[in-house]
């Protein structure tokens, strides 16, 4: 998924949301073009989110729970359910975790590796706009990647909250991956939030997680810091 929004005067900023939790977020344009007051807010936001990751680092203990475990929590706890397999929700979720996992986990089968790819130079906004256009075709390359080469045991579960919104929780078990994510109603993100964390948290980390800061770690970091 990508998101963009456009400053006048200052700067492009493009977002692609990793499955995995961690978000990589490519800047394009001078910094040195925005004002005092922008450059000061930006300072400001960026020290406030470093003291909540942080804060939120020390506070992660050491208790994991399998895939399969957080399946059987979510449907309990907040009475989650699995879609039909055949809608175009469960459809598009699958392609963009194939395609993310893909890239992830067997790059040679794309042909040069997005990291060999990525610009040098971040400020210059063409290079980056040819660069999130690759990465739209790695995506859709790595989606077609047959089966049988790259089996995928992908689920989908929804969480209905009323009033508030709808939180997705995708699980890949073959490649261990799990995501998830929320689309609400105006106000009502402070609900949402503290459900995802809820259910990361619940997912938790091992001390391997912690020690080597896998990807598992930087998701629960992430939501935890939001």
């Amino acid at each position: 998924m990508r998101k963009r929004k456009s400053v006048k005067g200052a700067c492009a900023v493009s977002v692609i949301k990793g499955n995995d939790g961690p978000t990589s977020i490519f800047i394009a344009g001078n910094p040195v073009d925005q004002n005092i007051f922008a450059r000061i807010k930006a300072a400001y936001q960026k020290k406030k989110y470093i003291r909540k990751r942080d804060a939120a680092i020390k506070s992660i203990k050491v208790k994991p729970h399998t895939l399969e475990e957080v399946i059987e929590y979510i449907i309990k706890q907040y009475g989650a359910i699995e879609p039909d397999r055949n809608s175009r929700q469960v459809k598009e979720g699958y392609r963009n975790v194939k395609g993310a996992l893909v890239e992830r986990k067997a790059p040679h089968l794309l042909g040069t590796p997005l990291e060999e790819l990525r610009p040098e130079d971040f400020s210059d906004a063409k290079a980056v706009e040819e660069y999130l256009k690759l990465c739209e075709e790695y995506q859709k390359k790595a989606a077609e990647v047959p089966e049988e080469i790259f089996p995928i045991d992908y689920y989908l579960y929804v969480i209905k909250i009323e009033n508030a919104g709808e939180i997705q929780v995708e699980i890949e078990k073959n490649h261990q991956f799990f995501g998830a994510g929320y689309s609400g109603a105006p106000g009502k993100k402070k609900c949402l939030d503290k459900i995802l964390k809820d259910i990361y948290s619940y997912y938790g980390v091992t001390e391997k997680d912690i020690a080597d800061n896998t990807d598992r770690m930087k998701g629960l970091v992430a939501v935890l810091s939001s």
